[in-house]
C-alpha cells in the first residue's frame, strides 16, 4: 500500500492498537504515509493520549497526528438536539497540542465538521446545552461549527503552533 492512510483513534485505543498498524501500514517508514486521527473527547485526552504518542514515537515510524475534537465532545441538549460544546472542542485542541509538543511530536492539524451557513448546532459551553435554543439547526446527522466557531477553533490552533 503506497497511498496515504488515515486511522481513527478513539478513547479505547491502547498503545499496541497504534504500534501494530503503524508497523503494518508504514513498513518503509515513509513520512506522510500514515495519519492518526485522534478523537477522544476533552475530558479524556489528557489521560489517554500520552501513552499512545509515546509508544508510537518509540517505534521511530513517522506519523502525522491530527485531532478530531468534534466526535468525542458530542452530547444531547435539553431539547434533544445533538450538539457539541465549543469550549470542549477548544480544550481538546489545546490538550492535543500540548501532549504532542511535550513529546517532541508535531501536532499536524485539525479535522473539523463545519458549514459556511450561519447554523446554531454547537453551543459555547457544555452547561449551555441544557437551555440552548437551536433556531438554525439544519444538520440531519452531526452538529457542525458555524463559520465564526470554525474560525475561532482554527485561530486557537494556529496560535498554539506559533507560540511553540
Amino acid at each position: 500500500m503506497r497511498n496515504p492512510v488515515g486511522v481513527k483513534v478513539g478513547p479505547s485505543a491502547t498503545p499496541a492498537d497504534l504500534v501494530e498498524p503503524a508497523r503494518l501500514l508504514n513498513p518503509e517508514r515513509l513520512p506522510g504515509r500514515l495519519t492518526f486521527i485522534v478523537r477522544m473527547g476533552a475530558d479524556r485526552t489528557e489521560r489517554l493520549l500520552p501513552p499512545l504518542v509515546e509508544a508510537v514515537a518509540e517505534t521511530g515510524i513517522p506519523v502525522v497526528w491530527l485531532t478530531d475534537p468534534m466526535h468525542g465532545n458530542t452530547m444531547r441538549s435539553g431539547s434533544g438536539h445533538k450538539t457539541r460544546s465549543l469550549r470542549a472542542i477548544l480544550d481538546e485542541v489545546a490538550a492535543f497540542h500540548r501532549i504532542l509538543r511535550d513529546r517532541r511530536q508535531w501536532p499536524g492539524g485539525l479535522h473539523l465538521e463545519m458549514t459556511p451557513e450561519p447554523v446554531t448546532e454547537c453551543v459555547a459551553h457544555p452547561a449551555d446545552a441544557g437551555t440552548a435554543a437551536f433556531p438554525r439547526y439544519r444538520s440531519p446527522c452531526d452538529p457542525r461549527l458555524n463559520p465564526e466557531q470554525a474560525a475561532e477553533t482554527v485561530h486557537a490552533f494556529t496560535a498554539l503552533l506559533r507560540a511553540a
